[in-house]
């Protein structure tokens, strides 16, 4: 978000407060992770218990939760309340692709190319369409019966950028330790 959104973040903050952002934090991201930080979310250890307790029905005042679109696919059967914070800016939510690769020391490597190819075809992911995830294909659409309705929001998410994938990979032991020095519990 900060190596290709930050203009955006800094944006959205002053569309809400109607003033720039001022803050000793060196980007706008920065200071939104540790605003969101030091508001002390409640941290759980996976979606399906951040999914629970967000969409659990009869909350006077429900709460707001981060969780995969995986997730909707139990509103009807565990009776959750899960919806979607449309109109959210700059973003609503984020998208992040699965990646797939072949080891070098793979036995079978044309085997795994033809796996990985297969996946991205509408038969290969149309399992996992069905639960909210989205083809990293353009041409596969998504599944009709998807419950989080995503789709219709799509030109609001932020869209990850695998050019920085190796520096984000290579920053994110920073970016944990600011958080976790900004956590108030």
């Amino acid at each position: 978000m900060e190596t290709h959104f930050d203009a955006e973040v800094a944006a959205a903050y002053e569309a809400h407060y109607g003033k720039p952002l001022e803050t000793d934090e060196p980007t706008a991201t920065k200071a939104w992770i540790k605003a969101m930080a030091l508001n002390a979310p409640l941290l759980t250890d996976s979606d399906s218990a951040a999914g629970e307790a967000v969409g659990a029905k009869g909350q006077a005042e429900p709460f707001l939760g981060l969780v995969s679109t995986a997730k909707f696919r139990d509103n009807a059967p565990d009776g959750l309340q899960l919806g979607l914070c449309a109109g959210m800016e700059p973003f609503s939510g984020w998208m992040y692709p699965g990646f797939g690769v072949v080891s070098t020391k793979s036995k079978s490597p044309n085997a795994a190319r033809l796996f990985l190819r297969f996946l991205m075809t509408e038969e290969g992911i149309g399992p996992q369409t069905l639960d909210g995830k989205i083809s990293s294909n353009t041409e596969v659409p998504i599944h009709a019966d998807e419950p989080s309705g995503v789709g219709s929001i799509l030109d609001e998410m932020m869209p990850y950028s695998s050019a920085s994938a190796l520096s984000d990979f290579d920053l994110r032991q920073d970016w944990q330790d600011f958080w976790r020095v900004n956590y108030t519990r």
